[in-house]
């Protein structure tokens, strides 16, 4: 856990924190439901208005516990007598790239919310950027199916109002030890308008630009201004002109790495520098971590398992553009990589940004995954891994090509089907293969039957792998993905239905004679749901109906109150704070209290 280093980095940001509109909104799902997922676009404010939330907990007497990987680290410090807030930043990780929901942890998140919901000494803060909630949503069945929107507060830059960011740039200022002729620029009211009215403007963007300006004797004005309209050259500055090769290589080796932790980060980075001549050694590459950890960088744990992640999401933005449109920082990644999905995660890279075909070595791409396709993934078994890893191809083979690689991989897959379905038990993967193998013009081509083939043998799976009410539970999620295709046996969907049934029902029975796994289910309400149909009187003596069941059930075991919608304040813009913004930037040459810790009354 990084809970200590984490409560130092929230004092931190508070110096400079404002609560904004969205504030009071998350104030109240925490309240009431112990659960907010936070949620927008990059840069907006999410991560410290999570860290507000938390510090009020904290100073309630919560202890704070940090999520740094899945949430079972959470279940493994959970103490039932001792409030706890746990703090979850970028909970489905930082792109629509990442995996960080392994096998069944779509399922676990969703029992632990529920936990946490019923009991009064938990609370949980998650943030998320608001597209890859959406993309979770799509591609896991149990969390498109779970209710997220009483949880989920929803920041805007209509939430900051004139006035709020007047006090954010204020504060940043303030904390900022620029010089006293460049505090004097923010004075002049059609500067501090200019940066206040920016159409960029966000808290992250003012923080990254004035750390710029701090290292600069020229107008901290202009440095933020031009910060503002090109948010890139932020961190093409830092990458540039701050940092060495060494230490660049770590962020390039860090950007292909899914699951990173400390040795395989070593183990890239010492790879793609002698790809690129440099000298290697243990040293070096400490040295390097040493001067990213804490601003580009973050190191949870304190061994060489540790987890490796950038501290900020929009430097992995700028990434994107710094590997894939410069040929001679891409080719040597390539060649260095010894993983399938560290070229997996560059071949989606340059398939996502709008770059010139001139630096897609689309050659090179394609034939550094067909070597690496059958080499250990960095996680779990090949046999797990190869059904993602053939729709990956084929989207290469669809995208930028070449056709050839298309048709390897339908060929391998159509000597194999049943294996490939069988070996791997992870239908997500599987359901995804599917639909790209039916879209695949080449498979429509040269292998029509494929997709049919393909289908059936999954169909077949899934049914197979009902045998009780969790994986009844995820075949049925599955078989609702398929219900589209010709081929599909609606027949399935309901064999599957009565396992579905028929299970429910089993563990009820188990809750009523005391079993004790079952009684600390958190989905118990979800079970009784699927078995209303099938308690009847004659069964259940002691519980008159099965509407009765189900009150009796919920009232044992769970409270859920309800909670209308929070209304929203008036949006930006709405009234005239112009005169009091001027006095607050006039206070800027005021003597500093910087013995308080505080700004002069600006947040």
């Amino acid at each position: 856990m990084r809970s200590s280093m984490v409560q130092e980095e929230l004092e931190d940001n508070l110096r400079t924190f404002v609560p904004n509109e969205g504030f009071p909104r998350a104030v109240a799902v925490l309240r009431q439901r112990h659960v907010c997922i936070i949620a927008g676009i990059p840069g907006v404010g999410k991560t410290t208005l999570a860290q507000a939330l938390a510090a009020a907990y904290i100073r309630d007497g919560f202890e704070l516990v940090d999520i740094g990987g899945d949430i079972e680290q959470a279940l493994e410090v959970w103490v039932d007598h001792k409030p706890q807030i746990f703090y979850y930043d970028d909970f489905l990780g930082q792109t629509t790239l990442d995996d960080k929901l392994g096998a069944n942890q779509d399922v676990r998140l969703i029992n632990f919310f529920r936990k946490v919901e019923r009991s009064a000494n938990k609370r949980i803060v998650l943030t998320t950027r608001e597209y890859i909630l959406e993309h979770a949503r799509q591609r896991y069945e149990r969390l498109a199916n779970a209710d997220f929107d009483p949880f989920t507060c929803v920041i805007e830059l209509d939430d900051y109002n004139d006035l709020v960011r007047a006090k954010v740039l204020y504060n940043h200022l303030y904390f900022a030890n620029l010089a006293e002729r460049q505090l004097t620029e923010f004075v002049e009211p059609a500067r501090h308008r200019a940066i206040l009215e920016h159409p960029n403007f966000s808290p992250r963007l003012i923080s990254l630009a004035l750390a710029n300006a701090v290292t600069s004797t020229g107008s901290a004005f202009h440095s933020l201004r031009g910060g503002l309209d090109n948010p890139n050259k932020l961190w093409q500055h830092v990458i540039r002109f701050q940092l060495d090769e060494h230490q660049v290589s770590v962020l390039e080796a860090l950007y292909c790495l899914p699951a990173a932790t400390v040795d395989r980060l070593r183990n890239a980075w010492t790879d793609l520098c002698k790809q690129k001549g440099l000298s290697v050694g243990a040293s070096r590459f400490r040295n390097a971590l040493e001067v990213l950890e804490g601003t580009l960088i973050r190191i949870g744990g304190l061994n060489h398992e540790s987890t490796v992640s950038f501290t900020n999401p929009s430097l992995r933005d700028y990434m994107d553009r710094h590997i894939t449109e410069d040929v001679d920082v891409l080719e040597p990644l390539l060649r260095s990589a010894v993983h399938f999905e560290q070229v997996q995660i560059l071949s989606i890279a340059c398939r996502s940004i709008a770059s010139p075909p001139v630096t897609r070595p689309q050659d090179l791409i394609s034939r550094r995954l067909m070597e690496l396709i059958d080499r250990p993934p960095l996680v779990g078994a090949l046999v797990e891994a190869l059904p993602e890893r053939y729709a990956t191809l084929l989207q290469v083979a669809n995208s930028i090509g070449p056709q050839s690689l298309a048709l390897v991989v339908l060929e391998r897959l159509s000597v194999d089907v049943d294996s490939v379905v069988d070996d791997c038990h992870n239908l997500d993967s599987l359901v995804a293969l599917l639909e790209v193998v039916s879209e695949s013009e080449f498979a429509n081509e040269e292998y029509p039957y494929l997709p049919d083939e393909l289908g059936v043998a999954l169909l077949r799976k899934i049914e197979e792998s009902a045998i009780d009410w969790d994986s009844a539970i995820r075949a049925r999620d599955a078989i609702a993905a398929l219900e589209h295709h010709d081929w599909f046996d609606s027949g399935a969907a309901e064999r599957v239905e009565e396992i579905v049934r028929e299970s429910a029902v089993t563990l009820i029975e188990a809750w009523r004679e005391g079993d004790r796994a079952v009684r600390e289910r958190t989905d118990m309400y979800e079970v009784l749901e699927h078995a209303d149909d099938r308690l009847v009187p004659d069964d259940y003596g002691n519980w008159y109906s099965p509407a009765e069941a189900f009150s009796n059930f919920i009232s044992l075991v769970e409270d859920h109150p309800f909670t209308g919608e929070v209304p929203r304040k008036p949006g930006i813009h709405q009234n005239n704070h112009w005169p009091e913004i001027a006095q607050l930037f006039e206070r800027l040459l005021e003597p500093r209290l910087l013995d308080s810790g505080q700004p002069s009354e600006a947040g």
